[in-house]
């Protein structure tokens, strides 16, 4: 007898898993994983796919985007971008092609942009959007005084952080002070708000030359400090005074979270505000101060700044007060 067992070698089966035989939450977690490219081709291969893709979560995603314009509303997930739909039902179009992608997802932060009126009428339309969507940082722009209604709306059923953005708009103050607290209050230059004057652009916001700017009362400016976490007001100017100025830094010192206010004041209101500490022009055009040198309350930091094109140049760049970081263009003082 042969001592050795001879097999033949065996014949390749090949063989296909029936994915629906998986469990349920399988498939769900499988799902997750998929690109949004991904989902959408799979649901064209059969109408079991396509149930699939409708009824489970698409995942998580860094950023996405809706553009309501006239006419017409465009969107982006990631970095899939998808048609316009431009017809006279785009917004009944653009759910049901929603409906069909995903159950749910989730965003790091996603931004919607309304720069069309008829959207005051379609309330019910962003209700139904936002109804599967999980967002951590929510971007609202509005760029009329009609959408900011809309915008109220809205702003109680978003889960999440809100930041909104006025752009190219200012709303009354009344307006303002009805808006709920904030993580960011963005506003940007207007063209149409109260009498516009020159001013050099400080604090945050750095620039070269004097710009025109737009006002808005200290006593509004305190009121949305105390309201909102963050605040950006781009070359628009507040008439606040050293005094006004050091009550801000103090509330925002106090405040366990951290947060940023960004806006413009007059030259004389920031020399008068660092005299009042014993920082004067000698200081910073020094070189007597070390980098983190404390001069009364007030601890000075130095950078190298290059001043339209000439020598480089020792100037103040940064301060201390209390918990507050306070960054001035000290080149234009």
């Amino acid at each position: 007898l042969n001592p050795f067992l001879h097999f033949s070698p065996l014949s390749l089966i090949s063989s296909k898993m029936d994915i629906f035989c998986l469990p349920f939450d399988m498939l769900i977690k499988i799902m997750r994983t998929l690109t949004i490219k991904d989902r959408l081709r799979l649901r064209l291969t059969c109408r079991a796919f396509e149930k699939l893709v409708a009824d489970t979560h698409a995942g998580w995603f860094n950023d996405g985007m809706i553009f309501v314009k006239p006419g017409n509303v465009c969107a982006n997930i990631g970095e899939q971008k998808f048609k316009n739909f431009s017809n006279d039902e785009r917004f009944e179009s653009f759910l049901r092609f929603r409906n069909r992608l995903y159950s749910g997802i989730s965003f790091k932060k996603f931004t919607l942009i309304l720069a069309d009126e008829t959207c005051i009428s379609r309330e019910d339309f962003f209700r139904q959007f936002l109804d599967k969507y999980k967002i951590v940082d929510f971007h609202l722009s509005v760029d009329s005084e009609r959408l900011v209604t809309l915008m109220l709306q809205l702003i109680p059923v978003i889960d999440g952080n809100i930041h909104l953005e006025f752009d190219e708009f200012l709303p009354d103050s009344d307006l303002l002070l009805s808006l709920p607290p904030l993580y960011t209050l963005k506003l940007v230059k207007s063209h149409e708000y109260i009498v516009p004057q020159i001013i050099y652009p400080r604090s945050i916001h750095r620039a070269a030359a004097p710009k025109i700017s737009y006002h808005i009362p200290a006593a509004l400016f305190k009121t949305l400090l105390a309201t909102h976490k963050n605040i950006f007001f781009i070359e628009i100017s507040t008439d606040i005074t050293p005094d006004d100025l050091t009550m801000m830094l103090q509330i925002v010192s106090a405040d366990s979270r951290g947060r940023t206010v960004q806006f413009w004041a007059d030259s004389i209101t920031i020399i008068n505000w660092l005299g009042s500490y014993g920082i004067t022009r000698a200081i910073w055009e020094s070189q007597d101060h070390n980098d983190g040198d404390n001069i009364g309350e007030i601890k000075v930091l130095r950078s190298m700044c290059n001043t339209g094109g000439r020598r480089l140049l020792y100037v103040v760049d940064m301060f201390r007060y209390r918990n507050c970081w306070i960054m001035i263009d000290v080149s234009e003082l």
